[in-house]
């Protein structure tokens, strides 16, 4: 049971976490994180507080969250910034779905994998449905 208590008070944490994070709100930061905040980040290094507070003031104005403004759809939230020179061009197919191609899922999502895993996992991919981007959001 409270464990369960201990999971959904996380993802309650995490749910304001990020936009802080993303938008660069280091007071917010500051709240919810303790004096001896620590991760493990990718790379294998151990980054503290400090060094979680320098990375979110870089995104100070930099408008990062991920979510689509009043008015905006999330198709308008891919462009707001120029995309990276590696970015795939992407464009629906007939049916009006969008596929990340084969090379392009391997270098994002599978790099560290197999050639024979990376083209499973690219042929079981889900697409994005176009229509499901172009909505505004209220």
């Amino acid at each position: 049971m409270h464990q369960r208590e201990d999971m959904k008070t996380i993802e309650r944490l995490e749910h304001i976490w990020t936009p802080a994070y993303l938008s660069g709100d280091t007071d917010l930061e500051r709240c919810i994180l303790t004096t001896d905040f620590t991760e493990i980040v990718r790379t294998g290094e151990l980054k503290t507080l400090t060094d979680e507070l320098e990375l979110a003031e870089a995104n100070k104005g930099k408008n990062r969250a991920a979510t689509p403004d009043e008015g905006e759809s999330v198709a308008d939230v891919f462009y707001r910034e120029k995309s990276h020179a590696m970015a795939p061009q992407l464009a629906p197919d007939a049916g009006g779905f969008i596929w990340m191609p084969d090379e392009s899922f391997k270098n994002a999502f599978a790099q560290n994998v197999s050639a024979q895993l990376a083209a499973l996992l690219s042929a079981v991919q889900r697409p994005i449905a176009v229509a499901c981007i172009q909505e505004k959001s209220p």
